[in-house]
């Protein structure tokens, strides 16, 4: 199961509804508009970001901020474009995979949990504008096939391992010293 999040300009309400509808049995679906104010959007593991661009999308910087928060994310972003509008330069730089919608939405639905699916497991996916996106899948390698995610996990224990060993240092030399020092007093 994969998790998404939808990414959406004001006017493309009614595509993102349908889809964190048709989402559900994938996994949990949440609706996310593009405001004024969004700068990121945190995803958890086994997660996606899917952005809706189509010609209802209404983005007063003509989508700039909308490319950003997924560039952001492209290890695990989508971007799903309709009506035939151009994607957006800033995402296809930043390795962002785009799907082109047509008419069967069916066939576009089962392409997006395919793809998401693919996302969540860090393998590459082909793009529609050719070629395939290998941005986690670089990093992947770049780390030893070991997610940065789980390298941060792996350091953040070792660290409270530490910490958690130099805090009680005092109170084990004590526990040593106690018996020993009751042997010398008898």
């Amino acid at each position: 199961m994969v998790n998404a999040v939808i990414l959406h300009c004001p006017g493309d309400e009614e595509r993102a509804r349908w889809l964190a509808q048709a989402w559900r049995n994938e996994g949990r679906a949440t609706l996310c508009v593009m405001g004024a104010h969004r700068r990121r959007i945190a995803l958890g593991a086994r997660s996606a970001l899917i952005g809706l661009w189509s010609s209802r999308s209404q983005c007063e910087d003509g989508g700039r901020q909308f490319a950003h928060v997924l560039a952001e994310s492209a290890g695990q972003a989508m971007l799903v474009v309709f009506d035939g509008r151009p994607p957006l330069d800033i995402v296809t730089q930043a390795g962002v995979t785009v799907v082109v919608a047509h008419g069967d939405m069916s066939e576009l639905l089962g392409r997006l949990r395919s793809t998401a699916g693919e996302l969540a497991d860090g393998r590459a996916q082909f793009s529609d504008l050719g070629g395939r996106n290998q941005v986690r899948a670089a990093a992947s390698a770049r780390t030893g096939g070991v997610s940065t995610r789980t390298w941060g996990m792996i350091a953040g224990a070792l660290l409270g391992l530490v910490l958690a060993t130099a805090g009680l240092a005092p109170s084990i030399a004590r526990m040593l010293q106690t018996p020993a020092a009751e042997a010398q007093q008898r």
